[in-house]
């Protein structure tokens, strides 16, 4: 048993390792058949598939590396690119290293990163990784491990040290050895941090200096050694520091403790490119201050130099060569300055000038690669390799070298291969790898134009298109796809391109609507072309409609900022709120209403200040400010004092200014009140910017005062009042105002004024002395006394019609006359309306809208006052009737004087009628004769309500007849033009006739904008014209719709609306789809509506059976439809009552109905049948040709078989009797009767006239003599009622 168990284990095992060879050689054979793969392109991040290139490493692992017991492996990382994929080997110290041979080191499976496992002291040395494939092997830089430690300190016991205060103290440290080696800083103990400050500073060397010391420095300190690479840390013995305080205070001059160099004559080395820091410390009593300069060689490097915290460490940072030179340090106190010089030196490892890079050149080409390189001290080199391996250029006839350059000339695809540069000098050394990779490539598009880049107007657009091939292709740019297309060129200012060797970018500044397209990248090359197309979407920019404004709001309200935006239809606007140009969180007192308004309640003084609207899209984003003042009205002034009386009525009032609340007062309002009108506050003066207001009062008066204050917000109340002040009696010191004579009649005239208020009288027993006499006729004054001082008006009767009279008027009081002379106008007696028209009035049309008017003026005996004007009437006038349309009379003025003048803004082809008045004071003269006149044709007016339906190809475009159409349209003209950019192309144009108001445009260009035109056309030209610009719509199956809403539910119906769609693919018709929901392979469609159906979409759909239904909107296109979401409804049905009993009951009487009219069918059939029967038995064909009436043909005749047509209800006489036998009754007028003739009843029985029955024979003639025998006479009729 055991040895089949055994044999069986056998066979398994032999079977694995079978399978596991078998597995090993299919994947070594499809690796080897693999072709496929990516590289990146020299200097580039691009990627190219599948196409051979040599090998190149493009990771490599760090130098120095650094070995230490703790590892238990170290991994050096090697990672190379190339296809064929790179296959990877290592060497140390040029040796290479057996992977195989060796249980240590491992090789990634997809990558050459080395793994050495348990490293010792014996792997240190020099690594390289070569990466080799079939056109080449790569070399890294190299790489050097070494072994890294930090010894111990040596052990001493720790030391306690006792210092004088004041003095100055160097603490030393001898570190131990290390690699790399370690770095010093010193703590406290136990170990704490210890900065370093102004007077304690550690230098490179490991000394910590006290520039002096105090008591507060009585701690103990070690110094620690560092090393980085290890991570490691050792500590030093413990210096105890005591400090004696005792003795005085002993200042000391500044002496440099340390500087870079002291111990090489002052003399350092810098390495280029690092970051090199110069540290001084200095010591003394005050502490002293340090500082450092450049003393040969230039200034401090400029951006590069950097100071410590103390200025006690200068740091050059990327220190360069030109930065060489004499340094000084500069330490100085009260008691004396010290110095150091230090001589920097730069140098360098060997560097390239300019680094070569690998290149790809097509076969025939040349192609030279620069190893200039540089360093201090000068390095050896450059040292050219091929493919890891040196080589002599002589051997090869199309290689050669010269100094640091290598050329190969006319390459083939056999000259692929990897080169090496290598130079050194005494700080190491640098390994330059590139290739050449000889190959002829088609162009080919690695990163293609994005398919639809977008932006909004006036933003800059960037498009680009990586393109490699081999030679390098030659890119442009075309407007357009590649069947149709149109070369870019720099010659337009806002295109521009730009190009690197393999990314080719077109750029479109301060873009517009009409640079929407397609735009295609092209490479061309000996070996082929290729071209990519992407599309860019110019929207319109958001704009800001109605921005917030400023405002000042009290303390306490609501302020409510307004902010209205729009964009683009395919965009969405949001918008945000700033608050001193910070986002803040809308809560509590803050909100947005619907409208995106911001809403402050309560508002408090720090609400006050900026706040900004911010209205974005994805694309853009514009912004609107308005500052908020939130204050409140002003304390009351207060303080009042008359500080100043110039004299009796002339005083000065001051006041302290009051508290403004937040809004600067803008003004002071000095109110009064006196005796005479004491419940009567009135204004006395406003002033701004002083606290002080001076004004003239009346005489005789009791005045008090008062002050209120204004700002922003509002007013304050009003100040306390002052104590009285109280003027001295005088005489008037001014005249009634307003002194006019005006008359009311041709016969009067009425003498007016404004009488003087109380507190103008000055004094009791005010009267006025009135004045009038003829203007300039040398008569003497008539007087009147007005002893009434509210009296405001004389009246002079008897006058002449429009008469100038000299008047004045003088105001007296108790004390005398006014101290003013008296006050003289010139007045009129009254007018009376002109007394004669206007003649010889004419009109001469000057254009369509505008006509002369030409008239004799009226003699100036005729105007009987004065002439205000001369007014044209005019009206449009019926062009049928010649009668005054409803409309206004519209008047035009013209100045007195005139004897011509233009009519402006007529109506073109319009009839009109006009006269002419004149007219003064007292009215209008009776009108000139009406003058008729009509205005020629103009070109029409623009057409209302042109609307434009995007497709995908093409527009509809709609409109309406022009208000003003100025004439006969006699038709309409489309024009569109394609725009690219702000160039238009040329027009297309579409032309109607004058009933037509629409067109559809087809044909155009998908995706792209259009300017549209559409204007009236007339007799006399074109019209206004209506323009758009429009873009059709993108071409493919029209996006999804949104779900139908159902608006109302009935029996058997529903009603639903539904939105149109806004972007995307343009549909051509919408309908609505619909099925019950249990069976929804049975859909049915309603009647489709247009795309440019007005929204929202209404829908009817009837006949529903009582279930549920889904309903759904369906966007079609000749592309292809759309459907949306489904909306679920259920309809009820008829309503159905009662029990099932109830149903068999009504089952019932339907059937027993249907019986009873099928009997009463049966009874009439054989009714009909027997009738017809008896009327064929008697003679009464004579009798009825009797009554056959004159008019033939409106008598019933037979069918051509004998039989009767079918049968008509018998029209009703006016008289409401049936008609005569035989037909239709004659026609009768309102005055007749029907007359006795041979067809009355009345001679077929004695007193009765029988019956007439349907068919139209007489039953009479059925009877027997006596009367009692007579068959049923049943009608259709009452048949028909009974049924």
């Amino acid at each position: 048993m055991h040895k089949m168990i055994n044999l069986l284990r056998r066979h398994v095992c032999v079977v694995l390792v079978l399978l596991a060879a078998v597995i090993s050689d299919i994947r070594s054979v499809y690796a080897d058949d693999d072709d496929s793969g990516s590289w990146t392109l020299p200097g580039s991040d691009y990627v190219i598939t599948d196409i051979p290139s040599p090998p190149s490493i493009t990771d490599i692992s760090e130098s120095p590396f650094y070995i230490h017991v703790s590892l238990s492996s170290m991994l050096l990382t090697c990672t190379a690119e190339g296809l064929p994929e790179p296959e990877y080997y290592w060497t140390l110290n040029d040796e290479k290293i057996d992977i195989d041979g060796s249980d240590r080191y491992t090789l990634a499976s997809y990558s050459g990163n080395l793994q050495i496992s348990t490293p010792a002291e014996t792997d240190a040395g020099t690594y390289q990784c070569f990466a080799m494939n079939d056109f080449g092997t790569s070399v890294s830089s190299k790489i050097d491990m070494e072994y890294g430690y930090i010894d111990q300190f040596a052990y001493a016991d720790n030391i306690e040290i006792e210092v004088q205060q004041y003095d100055s103290l160097i603490l030393t440290c001898n570190l131990p050895d290390g690699e790399p080696a370690p770095t010093t800083y010193w703590t406290y103990i136990p170990p704490n941090a210890m900065p370093e400050t102004d007077r304690i500073s550690w230098s490179p060397t490991g000394k910590l200096i006290f520039a002096n010391v105090l008591p507060e420095d009585e701690e103990s300190y070690t110094c620690n050694a560092f090393s980085e690479a290890l991570n490691t840390i050792q500590l030093d013995y413990q210096n105890a520091l005591s400090v004696n305080s005792a003795s005085k205070a002993s200042q000391s001059a500044a002496e440099i403790a340390y500087s870079p160099g002291e111990d090489d004559d002052n003399e350092v080395v810098a390495m280029r490119g690092e970051d090199f820091p110069l540290k001084c410390i200095a010591t003394g009593y005050p502490t002293p201050i340090v500082n450092w300069t450049r003393e040969s060689g230039g200034d401090l490097p400029a951006g590069r130099s950097k100071f410590s915290e103390y200025y006690n460490e200068l740091t050059i940072e990327d220190i360069d060569f030109d930065d060489a030179g004499d340094y000084k340090c500069v330490a100085g106190n009260l008691m004396g300055d010290s110095y150091a010089l230090v001589t920097v030196s730069v140098e360098s490892t060997p560097y390239w000038a300019d680094e070569p890079d690998s290149a790809i050149i097509a076969p025939g080409e040349s192609y030279t690669f620069d190893c200039s390189v540089e360093g201090s001290p000068t390095p050896m080199g450059p040292f050219f390799m091929m493919n890891s391996e040196v080589f002599d250029p002589d051997e090869y006839d199309r290689i050669s070298v010269s100094g640091s350059k290598l050329t190969i000339t006319d390459a083939e695809e056999d000259d692929t291969a990897v080169f090496q540069c290598v130079a050194e000098n005494d700080h190491g050394e640098i390994i330059a790898d590139f290739y050449l990779n000889v190959i002829a490539v088609a162009p080919i598009i690695t990163t293609p134009p994005e398919d639809s880049v977008e932006c909004v107007e006036g933003q800059t657009v960037t498009v680009s298109c990586e393109v490699f091939g081999s030679p390098q292709p030659w890119v442009k740019w075309y407007s357009g796809d590649v069947t149709d297309s149109e070369l870019l060129s720099e010659d337009n200012s806002r295109i521009s391109f730009s190009d690197d060797e393999y990314n080719h970018e077109m750029t479109i500044t301060e873009t517009v609507l009409g640079d929407s397209g397609v735009y295609t990248c092209y490479g061309n090359n000996s070996y082929g072309t290729a071209d990519k197309s992407g599309r860019i979407e110019v929207r319109r920019a958001t704009v800001i409609t109605t921005p917030p404004e400023d405002d000042d709001v009290m303390v306490g309200s609501t302020a409510v900022l307004q902010c209205v935006a729009e964009s683009d239809d395919a965009l969405t606007v949001r918008i945000n709120w700033l608050k001193s140009d910070q986002y803040f969180i809308l809560s509590g007192r803050y909100s947005k209403d619907d409208d995106d308004s911001l809403v402050i309640t309560s508002l408090q003084r720090r609400d006050s200040t900026t706040y900004t609207c911010v209205a974005s899209t994805t694309l853009d984003e514009v912004t609107a400010s308005a500052y908020l003042l939130v204050a409140d009205v002003p304390d009351a002034p207060d303080g009042l004092e008359f500080l100043q009386i110039v004299d009796d009525t002339t005083v000065r009032l001051y006041w302290d200014a009051p508290n403004d609340r937040g809004s600067e007062i803008t003004s002071y309002t000095v109110q009064y009140e006196t005796d005479n009108y004491p419940d009567e506050i009135r204004d006395m003066t406003t002033v701004s910017d002083v606290l002080y207001a001076e004004f003239d009062l009346d005489s005789g008066n009791d005045y008090k005062f008062a002050v209120f204050a204004t700002n922003s917000v509002g007013s304050s109340d009003l100040s306390d009042w002052t104590e009285t002040y109280t003027t001295v009696e005088s005489v008037p010191s001014k005249n009634p105002d307003d002194l006019q004579g005006e008359g009311t009649l041709p016969t009067n005239m009425i003498i007016s004024w404004t009488p003087l208020s109380l507190d103008e009288h000055g004094a009791d027993g005010l009267y006025y002395y009135l004045q009038y006499r003829l203007y300039n006729a040398g008569d003497d004054w008539t007087s009147e006394t007005i002893s009434d001082y509210e009296e405001d008006s004389f009246t002079v009767d008897d006058t002449d019609t429009y008469t100038a009279y000299e008047i004045s008027i003088k105001a007296y009081n108790s004390l005398g006359a006014c101290s003013c002379d008296a006050t003289v106008v010139i007045g009129y007696s009254g007018e009376d309306k002109p007394s004669q028209s206007p003649t010889d009035v004419t009109v001469e049309v000057i254009s369509s809208d505008t006509v002369k008017v030409m008239w004799t003026a009226i003699p100036d005996e005729y105007i009987n006052g004065k002439l205000i004007a001369y007014v044209a009437q005019y009206w449009t006038v019926d062009s049928d009737s010649r009668r005054r349309r409803s409309s206004d009379v519209t008047e035009v003025d013209f100045e007195d004087g005139a004897s011509e003048g233009l009519v402006t803004d007529l109506d073109a082809f319009t009839d009109y009628e006009l006269q002419l008045i004149g007219r003064n004071g007292a009215g209008d003269s009776d009108p000139s004769d009406v003058i008729p006149f009509n205005t020629p044709e103009a070109p029409p007016g623009k057409v209302d309500n042109m609307q434009i339906y995007a497709q995908m190809t093409g527009f509809v475009v709609m409109w309406e007849e022009p208000s003003a159409p100025n004439g006969v349209v006699t038709g309409y003209v489309v024009t569109y033009a394609r725009l690219r950019g702000s160039v238009e192309d040329d027009a297309d144009t579409m032309e109607t006739d004058a009933d037509t108001y629409s067109v559809e445009i087809t044909g155009l260009d998908s995706s792209a904008y259009y300017n549209i035109t559409v204007y009236a056309v007339n007799s006399m030209g074109d019209g206004d014209q209506t323009s758009d610009e429009k873009m059709t719509s993108l071409l493919g199956v029209p996006d999804q719709p949104d779900a139908p809403v159902i608006v109302d539910i009935g029996d058997d119906y529903c009603n639903l609306t539904f939105t149109l769609l806004k972007s995307g693919p343009a549909p051509e018709e919408y309908y609505i789809k619909y099925w019950q929901t249990d069976e929804p392979e049975k859909w049915l469609v309603s009647n489709s509506v247009p795309f440019y159906e007005e929204e929202p979409v209404y829908m009817h759909l009837t006949g529903l059976d009582a279930t549920q239904y889904d309903f759904a909107v369906v966007a079609k296109n000749s592309i292809g439809e759309a459907i949306s979401a489904s909306t679920t409804e259920t309809i009820p049905g008829l309503s159905v009552t009662g029990h099932q009993e109830d149903d068999d009951e009504d089952y019932a009487w339907l059937i027993a109905t249907i019986c009873i009219l099928l009997f009463l069918l049966i009874i009439l059939l054989l009714i009909c049948f027997v009738r017809r029967n008896r009327g064929g038995k008697y003679p009464l064909a004579e009798k009825e040709e009797k009554l056959r009436p004159a008019d033939a043909e409106s008598f019933p005749h037979k069918d051509d078989d004998g039989s009767f047509p079918e049968y008509n209800a018998l029209p009703t006489t006016p008289a409401g009797k049936p008609p005569p036998s035989g037909g239709a009754a004659p026609p009768y007028e309102d005055d007749d009767e029907p007359g006795e003739d041979d067809s009355s009843l009345d001679e077929y029985g004695d007193d009765d006239t029988g019956q007439f029955n349907e068919d139209g024979s007489f039953i009479g003639e059925y009877c027997l003599d006596d009367k009692k025998l007579m068959a049923p006479a049943v009608s259709l009729d009452t048949l028909g009622s009974l049924a």
